[in-house]
């Protein structure tokens, strides 16, 4: 009998924002109490629904950060210093794409793979735009876009999940003052704002060569093996202005597909924990920690197996890190039981942007989604 995967995308509003306010809440809190976690150590991870799967490494593209090879919508998400980019490539986490696959050009506007970086479980895909023009003030979207694997778009156990937007210039940064406060461009250059308050970030879609970028962050399901190996199929259905009221108005009518087989790698620190967290029934098992995820591996010890809620399922939200900083994953994620006795559970999250994933000191988990039942257990990595 095929196992039942019993899941819900950490998208999902009542459930994701009730723990986030209890972490935000717990941001400076005094004296939070500190779990200790036994031994931490590489290597390639053994997960319960991830396998190791062939490493693909696009020809040609040695050391691409040297060369000034990265779009801006990578270098966005990659580490400042070359050293650190340099790093990630060789170790084939991120690739350069447009020497192995042909641009698209319909009606004037040319889309083509520009890069790649994915750790298994978690991506981001760059594409770049030429020819699409749009007004000032005006935000570019694109009017459909789908991302599945296989050969089925509509089948279940090729769907990716996936977030999607034109590059605007700027990469949102978390800092202590808040979420999304941004102080400059990814280029250096100071943020213009659309508001006194610098709230709103003055986008910036065209690059110095007048030409765009569009980024989609994706992400497996629970169901989904390794992705590296796989075949992404992505389709652009059309391009157009956004009204700002989740409507596009289309200015340039095609589809752009294309084929890609992802490179990265799925090679993850992973720290043994076997501590129950506070307020929950669950037992963190295992931690997995790449540069662009938090994967982590729970048991439940309540009385209502089988019944147990995913939504109850301790939530990562936040991360630590040896320079005194943190960070709030902001690529989304999922949680679920992978066996049909909700015994064993999986919760993981995307960061958004590369950390180093030995810099990651502790993690905030939050235990409860009930609003005015909240609670928050931080853990200290060894």
């Amino acid at each position: 009998m095929q196992k039942e995967f019993l899941n819900k995308e950490t998208e999902i509003p009542e459930v994701v924002q009730n723990k986030l306010d209890a972490a935000f809440s717990s941001i400076k809190m005094e004296g939070a109490e500190m779990k200790t976690k036994k031994k931490s150590f590489f290597k390639r991870p053994a997960a319960i629904i991830a396998v190791a799967a062939v490493v693909v490494l696009a020809a040609g593209t040695a050391f691409a950060a040297a060369n000034g090879f990265w779009s801006n919508g990578m270098s966005g998400i990659l580490p400042e210093d070359t050293a650190s980019q340099q790093e990630l490539e060789s170790q084939g986490y991120v690739t350069h794409l447009d020497e192995n696959y042909d641009a698209v050009t319909i009606d004037g506007v040319t889309i083509t793979p520009a890069d790649v970086i994915c750790d298994g479980t978690y991506g981001h895909i760059v594409f770049s735009v030429e020819g699409f023009e749009i007004k000032d003030g005006e935000e570019p979207a694109v009017c459909g876009i789908s991302i599945y694997t296989g050969n089925d778009s509509m089948a279940r156990e090729n769907y990716i999940s996936a977030t999607s937007r034109f590059y605007p210039g700027y990469t949102v940064a978390i800092t202590e003052d808040g979420y999304g406060n941004n102080d400059y461009y990814d280029n250096g250059d100071p943020m213009e704002w659309k508001d006194e308050e610098h709230l709103l970030c003055m986008p910036r879609y065209y690059d110095e060569n007048g030409n765009m970028e569009y980024v989609i962050s994706f992400h497996s399901s629970l169901e989904e093996e390794s992705l590296i190996g796989q075949t992404v199929h992505i389709s652009f259905e059309g391009l157009g202005v956004s009204s700002g009221k989740a409507e596009v108005t289309e200015t340039v009518n095609g589809e752009w597909t294309f084929d890609i087989t992802l490179p990265g790698n799925d090679d993850t620190r992973i720290v043994s924990v076997g501590q129950k967290l506070d307020g929950t029934d669950y037992i963190l098992d295992t931690v997995e920690i790449s540069p662009l995820s938090v994967k982590t591996y729970f048991t439940y010890d309540g009385t209502d197996a089988g019944k147990n809620n995913p939504n109850e399922i301790p939530m990562s939200t936040e991360l630590f890190l040896a320079d005194g900083s943190y960070w709030i994953p902001t690529g989304g994620g999922a949680m679920g039981f992978t066996d049909e006795t909700r015994t064993n559970a999986v919760e993981y999250e995307g960061f958004g942007k590369v950390l180093d994933a030995s810099s990651v000191t502790s993690i905030m988990f939050s235990c409860n989604p009930y609003p005015g039942e909240s609670s928050v257990t931080v853990i200290e990595l060894d």
